[in-house]
């Protein structure tokens, strides 16, 4: 049976996951970021009305997993475990336009990268195999365009995957991760409804329970400009320390502090997620 024009996508950017390094880093950190602590299944106007047995239905790789294979294929499959009792969940990515009707949603998060995949195999294969030193320059220059150009359209400056990337302006840094920030926002909200609309009614029925249900993440990704501490520490799990970041956070909640522009509560609210 021939493929759909989505599995083809799929297809075609699973292949790029798995070879391009850099794609793959991109991939891990907006895993990192949409599975930050997990989440859990409450009853928002009943606390402590969902015994742990119901409210924890998923464990950390199953939900990276999860997230991972949405992001890179289109399509996650979510293991959820409700008190033994196992449910798999598929949830595509989001439309990529309001009016979208024909497919809805499934387009791998990575499809962009794809149109600068063969040429980049080019530029890697000339490199190698170029004797002329007056080429080298070129050549070099062309695979460093092209990966500014995968990671922009990914949301990731690609000066923060490189070993240098403790020393980013702190300016720039916030600047060009707000996108990205913004995106792992969507994706959380994305998942959190649709795993909500799965497990709502079998907890009810399985708990007799007639109030509303819904799934809260354990932390709150930032919605403020000045919280980055949570992405700050998403990139510090994948190895990629923003220095600088920190110590400009530091200094700035410090300083406010000092000034009584914000309460010690707040402070070391912000300071927290840096240690």
């Amino acid at each position: 049976m021939a493929r759909t024009k989505r599995e083809e996508e799929s297809r075609r950017c699973r292949e790029l996951y798995e070879k391009w390094s850099l794609i793959k880093r991109i991939v891990e950190l907006y895993v990192e970021g949409v599975s930050w602590k997990g989440f859990k299944v409450i009853a928002p106007t009943e606390p402590g009305r969902i015994p742990p047995e119901y409210s924890q239905i998923i464990d950390d790789e199953a939900l990276k997993n999860g997230v991972r294979d949405m992001l890179v294929d289109g399509v996650g499959s979510f293991k959820l475990k409700v008190k033994g009792s196992e449910h798999l969940l598929k949830i595509k990515t989001q439309k990529e336009y309001p009016l979208e009707d024909a497919e809805p949603g499934g387009r791998s998060f990575i499809w962009s990268a794809t149109i600068n995949a063969k040429v980049m195999e080019r530029m890697y294969s000339l490199l190698k195999t170029t004797q002329d030193p007056t080429r080298l320059a070129p050549v070099a220059e062309n695979i460093n365009f092209l990966e500014e150009n995968m990671c922009s359209g990914l949301f990731i400056p690609r000066g923060l995957l490189q070993p240098d990337a403790a020393k980013a302006d702190p300016t720039r840094t916030k600047w060009g991760l707000t996108v990205f920030s913004n995106k792992v926002s969507g994706l959380r909200q994305h998942i959190a409804f649709q795993i909500q609309s799965e497990v709502q009614p079998l907890i009810s029925e399985a708990l007799d329970y007639k109030g509303s249900i819904g799934v809260a993440w354990n932390e709150n990704w930032p919605s403020r400009g000045e919280a980055w501490g949570p992405v700050y520490q998403v990139f510090k799990a994948q190895k990629i320390e923003l220095k600088n970041l920190r110590e400009e956070t530091l200094k700035a909640a410090s300083l406010a502090l000092q000034n009584h522009l914000l309460s010690k509560r707040t402070v070391d609210e912000w300071v927290k997620w840096f240690s």
